[in-house]
């Protein structure tokens, strides 16, 4: 039996987190009007601890302010019973993190100028936020914290949303879920975020550094056996090479990785507008034409099949065997089943510390080609080198003990 909160019919689980449930629902009207829609409500454990209402409301909140065609859409909220629930818009497509398994199951890289362009729609969604107003005019100083593979969606459309604002800093954000946790994929963290400093919108910008390193190498900027490690690594500034891991990149995509992912904030891009325009320049001068029918045929080429499997079947009742490639907030996709072509070697992956460029590279030649949108075979074997002990470390979410991880590296350094 269906169960109906609000106006809404749930149809179906689509994933769970960590202290959250999604829930594929339906919006019925007269005359066959009906329109999917997404549903996000605590897990029963958490539903009416004080703390975790407090969150879910101020996500709500925030992102009902966030009218952009790169945010992820909030609705609705509801109360139900005493329970919460944030209704969202239905998106068609995958998620980044499960573009990325797909490309790298099949041995190839993704285009140049698809990792361009779901950077730049990234950063336009994040230069937004970090300059929204409140109903009253005033700015909301909103720090998203947990810009990943996983919090990006691409539609079928071509457009890129940024998801998830569950643990952005804001005028309206809770503060007691800053204290000694902070749920989230360390990661993906920027060194002062990781030390629980103070972040601003640099923090962002470093994060999504790390987002665009993986769309280029289908590898993670910071590798480790445990937080510690992967954190000191950040404040130390010792990044997997993008140079080795795929020698032919642009000089000048070397350079933006370099200067998003310096160690300080001060000496990354000032602005997510800074670093969108500058990978704006850069996808105009290798691919003059790409628009969005480009990106979009990338998502239908690596997942035709299934999306339009789960189009025929989304208002089934039962949940299915195929992927469900319509994933949202912090789901992921599998990777779709298919020939694996013999695995090559790897080329040596070293760490180095990346600096800001003291002077802007030269741009890359306005008579280069524009490269074929097709992904093209990779020279390298597929990331699954970056799982650690048989677990998958780029794609899971842990919660991280910040206040210890402060201890120790301290202690390391007074060492």
């Amino acid at each position: 039996m269906e169960q109906t909160l609000g106006r809404y019919k749930l149809i179906r689980p689509l994933a769970t987190g960590g202290v959250a449930e999604v829930y594929l629902a339906r919006l019925d009207g007269p005359g066959g009007f009906s329109r999917p829609v997404v549903l996000k409500r605590l897990k029963p454990a958490y539903r009416f601890e004080p703390t975790y209402r407090r969150a879910l409301l101020a996500e709500a909140r925030i992102g009902a302010l966030l009218d952009h065609p790169n945010i992820m859409q909030y609705l609705e909220l509801i109360e139900q019973n005493d329970e919460l629930f944030v209704v969202t818009e239905y998106m068609h497509g995958c998620t980044v993190r499960a573009l990325i398994q797909e490309v790298d199951h099949r041995r190839n890289w993704l285009p140049i100028p698809v990792a361009l362009s779901v950077a730049v729609q990234v950063l336009e969604g994040l230069h937004f936020a970090h300059n929204a107003t409140d109903d009253r005019g005033a700015p909301m100083h909103i720090v998203h914290r947990d810009v990943s593979p996983e919090n990006v969606f691409i539609c079928t459309s071509g457009a890129v949303k940024l998801m998830d604002f569950g643990i952005a800093l804001g005028s309206m954000a809770p503060r007691d879920t800053e204290v000694n946790f902070i749920k989230g994929k360390a990661r993906y963290f920027s060194p002062e975020q990781a030390m629980g400093e103070t972040v601003n919108r640099t923090s962002d910008i470093y994060s999504v550094g790390l987002l665009l390193f993986e769309l280029f190498t289908n590898t993670p900027a910071l590798s480790g056996e445990d937080d510690f490690q992967i954190v000191e690594k950040a404040r130390k500034g010792l990044l997997v090479s993008s140079r080795s891991l795929r020698p032919e990149l642009p000089e000048r995509v070397n350079l933006i990785l370099d200067t998003a992912l310096a160690p300080e904030p001060q000496n990354r891009y000032d602005t997510a507008l800074e670093m969108s325009r500058e990978l704006r320049t850069l996808l105009s001068s290798l691919a003059p034409s790409f628009c969005g029918a480009d990106l979009q045929r990338c998502v239908e080429e690596s997942f035709g099949q299934n999306l339009e499997t789960q189009r025929r079947q989304i208002w089934r009742d039962q949940a299915t065997q195929v992927a469900d490639v319509s994933v949202v907030l912090s789901a992921d996709l599998g990777v779709v089943p298919g020939p694996v072509s013999p695995r090559r070697a790897a080329p040596k992956r070293t760490e180095t510390p990346r600096y800001r460029p003291e002077a802007p590279a030269k741009k890359p030649s306005e008579e280069a080609p524009a490269p074929e949108i097709a992904t093209k075979p990779a020279n390298v074997a597929p990331a699954a080198e970056a799982k650690e002990d048989g677990k998958d470390k780029a794609a899971s979410t842990r919660q991280v003990d910040l206040a210890g991880l402060r201890r120790a590296i301290t202690e390391a350094y007074d060492d």
